[in-house]
């Protein structure tokens, strides 16, 4: 098994960490990895995307041309990369910022009202975890209760309310993405 996965969004938006928290679930969840964050000089407001190969075999490169799995945290961001998704890949984007065009076919979409959800959950800023709670329920070989645990590795104890907000979207995308993809 190996997966390539493309985050993308402004800067400000966690998308380098949210690809340094899926590198480090994957990690404790047994499997080979790489991180690969790229971003521009403006940083904060400015595009950037993190690639994640996960493998359960040595991984030959970081790079991800066709990702498997591409969460979308913006309207530019879904113009640069959704036609890049493989065929039988999926897409994961916030469908309150993202418009996709008719013409686009990124592998198979799946639209999170993530902003709205991240609202309800007591901070609109945390799109982010919203579609990495999505993408666990899409991508079972990630358990969720390793992402819970690496979340709580990787925020300090001493911000603990934004902690509980982001394990409480991660939640609530995990059971967004669910009630989706059941029958």
């Amino acid at each position: 098994m190996e997966y390539g996965i493309m985050i993308a969004g402004f800067g400000g938006q966690g998308v380098l960490f949210t690809g340094r928290l899926l590198a480090e679930t994957a990690l404790i969840s047994g499997y080979q990895v790489t991180w690969y964050p790229s971003y521009g000089p403006e940083q904060r407001g400015g595009t950037c995307h993190a690639a994640v190969v996960i493998s359960s075999e040595p991984i030959g490169s970081p790079v991800v041309d066709e990702p498997d799995f591409l969460l979308v945290l913006n309207q530019p961001s879904w113009e640069r990369f959704a036609l890049t998704t493989s065929k039988q890949g999926y897409t994961i984007y916030n469908s309150d910022l993202v418009k996709p065009a008719s013409t686009a076919k990124p592998g198979i979409p799946i639209p999170i009202p993530a902003s709205q959800i991240a609202e309800k959950a007591g901070d609109a800023r945390v799109t982010n975890m919203v579609l990495f709670g999505s993408f666990l329920r899409v991508c079972p070989e990630i358990p969720i209760d390793h992402a819970q645990s690496s979340l709580r590795a990787l925020i300090s104890p001493r911000y603990e309310d934004l902690l509980n907000i982001d394990l409480k979207c991660v939640d609530m995308g995990y059971a967004f993405a669910d009630n989706l993809l059941s029958p």
